[in-house]
C-alpha cells in the first residue's frame, strides 16, 4: 500500500530533539540506569551537599546540579551507588564530560 510522502519541515520549525544528532548509545535502561538508579539520583540531588554543579562551584559559579555523574564510570569499574563516586553536574558540564567519553 502506498504511503504519503513525508512533509518537509524547515529546521527552524523542528524541535530541538529533531535537530539533535541521533544518540547511538543503548537506552538508559540497557546501560543500567533503572528505577533504583532514578531513586538514588533523586535523593543524591536533593542532598544539600550535592545541589550545586561541582565544576561550576570549582569555577566560582553557583549553578544547580541537574545530573548525577559517576567520577569513575561504573562501566569502567566505579561503584554505581557509592556517593563518594558521584558528583552533581549541570546539564552543560555533564554533556561535555559525556562527549569526552569520561
Amino acid at each position: 500500500m502506498p504511503t504519503r510522502p513525508r512533509v518537509f519541515v524547515p529546521p527552524v520549525f523542528q524541535t530541538a530533539r529533531a535537530r539533535r544528532a541521533p544518540d547511538r548509545r543503548a537506552s538508559a535502561t540497557a546501560r543500567g540506569y533503572d528505577y533504583r538508579w532514578q531513586k538514588f539520583a533523586k535523593q543524591f540531588l536533593e542532598d544539600p551537599a550535592h545541589r550545586l554543579c561541582a565544576v561550576c562551584l570549582a569555577n566560582g559559579k553557583t549553578e544547580p546540579a541537574t545530573q548525577v555523574d559517576h567520577i569513575v564510570p561504573f562501566a569502567r569499574g566505579g561503584e554505581k551507588y557509592d556517593v563518594r563516586n558521584c558528583q552533581g553536574l549541570c546539564d552543560i558540564h555533564h554533556a561535555q564530560k559525556t562527549r569526552r567519553g569520561e
